[in-house]
């Protein structure tokens, strides 16, 4: 087998190198109007890795939605509640929606980060 050569990337697909935390948190920082936070998924731990992205957020007041989770995951569910009471108590305008789904076993597979 010969040597590899990575091939050079367009500056337009440089985002495809990151990972998706590092694509959320470009998105959060950059924040000029609202943040809306959708996923079925939720944690604490996430929780404080979303915190100081949310920083700018919280300074210019503007408005948050979080979204996604089911109620009947609980662990979920608590961690997205979580986020919205830590960002309405840093004093941001905060919205928390649970999903609920139109069929019994629908799912809300996405990640949004608006």
């Amino acid at each position: 087998m010969g040597d590899f050569q990575a091939l050079p990337i367009a500056a337009e697909a440089r985002h495809l190198q990151q990972s998706l935390a590092g694509r959320v948190t470009d998105a959060l920082i950059s924040a000029n109007r609202r943040v809306l936070l959708a996923s079925p998924y939720w944690s604490e731990s996430g929780n404080k890795l979303l915190m100081p992205a949310l920083a700018r957020t919280i300074n210019l007041r503007l408005p948050v939605t979080l979204a996604g989770a089911r109620a009947q995951d609980t662990s979920h569910y608590a961690a997205m509640m979580s986020l919205g009471r830590q960002l309405a108590a840093a004093g941001a305008d905060v919205n928390v929606y649970s999903y609920v789904p139109p069929k019994r076993n629908s799912l809300f597979h996405a990640k949004v980060v608006a």
